[in-house]
């Protein structure tokens, strides 16, 4: 009799252990988060969508709906990424429960100094110290869902592009010309980021070059697609060193890149092209093109 009575009150407790267990778990037919994306992205070029072996990190938080209890961390830096440029995953899935969710995403994934602040109520991005040497994209994305019930969809980011692209071409009239040399000089190469605030703290850095490049009369790249810091143009200097074909020794010069009132200042998510047109000893700058990405050509102004 006694045997018996200690059996039932164990498998009272095992029960009460297993329902407490199930209560802290998500149910068994709740699905896991999975992500998906919705971008136009520049890498080094104009390249589109994300491509195999692409990553990026998300936070997320979860709140009751009712607006009771402290928020529960879902996600922090968890990288998610692709194998094919298409579907998206991560280890140690998480599983929908009924509540608000906010999530954050940063991309690349690994990046050193991103974080995201929730404690403001929407996320706050910040990133340390970042720079644009390596010129890889740098972009954000933000996400809200509320989850009550049934089958539950894939957050779906739409990224957005926290720096701008910079291309330089030249092209030569009255014959081929050579580029030796050219830098852009006086260019902010580092600094922090912050969502609700926007760069602070931007460094000058030893600038972009090229070297022996040949133009003729079609526009040529000299400096292309790099991925700048948005900032103000003012300061920037553009020196070149050519020879135009026939002659004996080289040219030198240097300007100041066009500031124009369209173009005051590089923003996010902006293509800037600027061309240049060298005349023998005379180097004319075309009015800066600024596109979503894309290349341009605009009007001429002379620089002195």
């Amino acid at each position: 009799m006694k045997k018996t009575i200690l059996s039932v009150a164990l498998l009272a407790v095992m029960l009460t252990a297993c329902a407490d267990k199930q209560s802290r778990e998500p149910q068994l037919d709740a699905a896991a988060i999975g992500f998906t994306t919705q971008v136009t992205r520049s890498a080094t070029g104009p390249v589109y969508d994300f491509s195999a072996g692409d990553a990026f990190d998300v936070w997320a938080r979860r709140t009751l709906s009712n607006g009771t209890g402290n928020p529960v961390e879902v996600f922090s830096k968890v990288p998610v990424s692709t194998a094919d440029g298409l579907s998206w995953a991560y280890e140690n899935p998480r599983y929908w429960e009924l509540a608000d969710y906010d999530f954050a995403a940063v991309f690349p994934s690994g990046l050193a100094g991103s974080s995201v602040d929730f404690s403001g109520g929407g996320p706050v991005f910040r990133i340390d110290n970042y720079n644009v040497k390596d010129n890889h994209d740098l972009m954000t994305a933000t996400r809200t869902v509320t989850y009550a019930s049934g089958e539950p969809s894939p957050v779906a980011f739409t990224f957005g592009h926290l720096l701008c692209r910079v291309s330089i071409a030249g092209r030569a009239e009255n014959g081929d010309v050579t580029i030796n040399s050219v830098t852009l000089r006086g260019v902010g190469e580092t600094g922090d980021y912050d969502s609700s605030a926007g760069w602070s703290n931007v460094a000058v850095g030893s600038g972009f070059s090229a070297s022996n490049v040949k133009l003729n009369g079609t526009n040529t790249d000299v400096i292309s697609s790099r991925l700048m810091i948005p900032q103000p143009v003012t300061g920037m200097e553009f020196v070149v060193s050519y020879r135009p074909a026939g002659a004996s020794t080289d040219l030198s010069a240097a300007y100041e890149l066009p500031a124009t009132g369209s173009v005051s200042r590089w923003e996010p998510g902006r293509s800037y092209r600027y061309t240049f047109v060298i005349y023998g000893n005379q180097i004319i700058f075309d009015k800066p093109a600024v596109t979503a990405w894309d290349d341009a050509t605009g009007g001429i102004i002379v620089v002195e």
